[in-house]
């Protein structure tokens, strides 16, 4: 190839693969830009994607478009003979460019200089409209993700507030539970994240049938745990009546004290709260009573004043119904299963009275009497 011919061919090839390249990532950035935040646009409506995840859609669009336009244009890039033929037409047609290619012969050099001068080169990229297209590109792209879109519920959604009177009903019976009784931590904290759980369900629930059985079942599971609760404090109730009973008529009462006192420590009642409720004259120091890891006991050889045995069995009485009465305030049990509680003894005084001290003394509290109703023998 002639000296003169190859660098003007190099530079025809590369102005336009250069024009080619540039127009075609431009307009395929915008287009890009156009379709893919339109989708991105949609998935935050519709969705609720963030700016951060939906600029993962239109990123192609961004990272795509120049290199598959370079890619493109590279390999409809023209021959070297194609721009031979490109300049010679460009300088009358006379073939002689393309003559002067083919054939590599030093006589075709003076010629060729006045006719490489006639054949202009074609303009470079068209930069101000590339520049246009690209700059509505990325401002369409920047309002698609930073403008403030509001998410479109779903037409199966549930209506704003349909679950609110129950989860309030479900929180306020978990508050009075975990008030009132001593749940353990492990417990306590599957209930509040149950409850969490449902709330956050109910803010976008789509089935509210499902959602409603959710609450109620998770409204069962508390009442259960206050119904076991309350089949303890009916036999700790039967205990301390039953201690009452004993120290009113003189009889040993501590045997039955300490069972009571036994089963309310081993129950989610808490014996310790009941304790911190107690007058200052029947606190656990006063009366000798020890507090261990397994429950409250009297010391051995103990015995408790008639009377002091009496009033601290009456008064865990009142304050266990207390308790019982909260639960059942909030729902958790049905205030009929409290009838009678703390307000009857199994075992009648009056019965003791022909007995005498001797007698009294051996009298043992009777390990089946605590599933006896009042009255029944």
């Amino acid at each position: 190839m002639p000296s003169l011919l190859d660098p003007r061919i190099q530079r025809l090839r590369r102005r336009l693969a250069a024009a080619e390249g540039v127009e075609l990532g431009s307009r395929w950035l915008l287009f890009g830009a156009l379709g893919l935040g339109v989708v991105a646009l949609l998935a935050r409506v519709t969705l609720g994607l963030g700016a951060e995840r939906a600029a993962l859609l239109v990123a192609p669009a961004v990272l795509m478009a120049p290199a598959a336009a370079a890619l493109v244009a590279r390999r409809r890039a023209l021959s070297d003979e194609a721009a031979a033929t490109w300049l010679d037409r460009r300088s009358g047609g006379s073939g002689a460019i393309v003559t002067a290619l083919e054939h590599d012969d030093p006589r075709w050099a003076p010629g060729l200089a006045p006719l490489l001068a006639t054949a202009t080169l074609p303009p470079g990229p068209d930069r101000a409209l590339a520049a246009r297209r690209v700059t509505l590109a990325v401002a369409f792209t920047a309002a698609v993700l930073l403008v403030p879109v509001q998410r479109i519920s779903g037409p199966s959604g549930s209506p704003p507030g349909l679950f609110e009177p129950a989860l309030e009903r479900l929180q306020e019976k978990l508050a009075a539970l975990e008030e009132t009784l001593t749940v353990v931590p492990e417990a306590r904290q599957e209930l509040d994240e149950a409850l969490a759980r449902l709330q956050d369900e109910a803010r976008t629930s789509a089935d509210p049938e499902a959602t409603f059985e959710a609450i109620e079942r998770l409204a069962d599971k508390l009442e259960r745990t206050a119904e076991e609760a309350l089949d303890e404090a009916l036999r700790a109730d039967q205990q301390l009546a039953e201690a009452a009973a004993r120290a009113e008529a003189g009889a040993p009462s501590e045997a039955a004290l300490n069972a009571a006192l036994d089963t309310l420590a081993k129950s989610p009642l808490g014996l310790d709260a009941l304790m911190a409720e107690l007058p200052p004259e029947l606190e656990l120091g006063a009366l000798g009573l020890e507090l261990g890891p397994n429950g409250a006991t009297l010391p051995a050889g103990l015995t408790l004043d008639p009377k002091l045995a009496a009033a601290l069995s009456k008064e865990l009485q009142a304050l266990l119904r207390e308790q019982l009465e909260a639960l059942a305030a909030a729902g958790l049990l049905d205030p009929s299963a409290l009838a009678g509680l703390g307000r009857h003894s199994l075992l009648d005084p009056a019965a003791l009275e022909p007995l005498t001290p001797e007698e009294l003394a051996l009298l043992e509290p009777c390990p089946l009497c605590k599933d006896l109703e009042p009255g029944e023998t």
